[in-house]
């Protein structure tokens, strides 16, 4: 009779353990995609603030400075002068956020997806064409960073140039 109690008890204890791992097996992908996907669209927000800042000191004239706080959760940030353009890449995406290879239109920003060996990568662009894009008045290029703090960026309206507004980025 204790023998029986016990045993019931170990194939009890078995059976829900067995169904708490079946449960998470099917749930965890999905959390970890939805958790992606939230970091994706909060990227987008972020690469939108900073285009909206890029403008709206191109509008006001030379002297003109906005500070943006930019977050980055993940992946890096490529603020490119020689090319003028904003590249965020979001490498080793377990899910596919948009049909891969295939660019999307969002406002101001071009989603691409690019499929990996077994992952994703997605890349936020946006392109400035009516902008000489500069960092600290240099034409360069310069990466940053996802960090636990979010960077400080400070947009600058510092001339114009034959069909070109020329704005200095300033990461503090």
């Amino acid at each position: 009779m204790r023998g029986q109690i016990w045993v019931e008890t170990v194939l009890y204890t078995l059976l829900g353990l067995g169904l708490m791992g079946m449960v998470l097996a099917f749930a965890l992908p999905k959390i970890t995609a939805a958790q992606e996907r939230a970091i994706v669209e909060q990227s987008i927000q972020s690469m939108d603030a900073l285009y909206g800042a890029i403008k709206t000191v191109q509008t006001r004239g030379t002297g003109n400075v906005k500070v943006v706080i930019f977050s980055l959760q993940a992946g890096s940030l490529s603020l490119d002068g020689i090319a003028d353009q904003l590249v965020l890449t979001l490498p080793e995406q377990t899910s596919k956020y948009s049909q891969p290879g295939s660019p999307i239109a969002h406002g101001p920003v071009t989603i691409l997806t690019e499929e990996r060996a077994g992952s994703y990568r997605v890349l936020l662009t946006v392109l400035l064409p009516t902008t000489n894009l500069t960092l600290q008045g240099k034409d360069e290029q310069k990466t940053l960073s996802a960090v636990s703090t979010a960077h400080r960026i400070t947009v600058s309206s510092i001339g114009t140039q034959p069909n070109k507004v020329v704005v200095s980025l300033e990461n503090s």
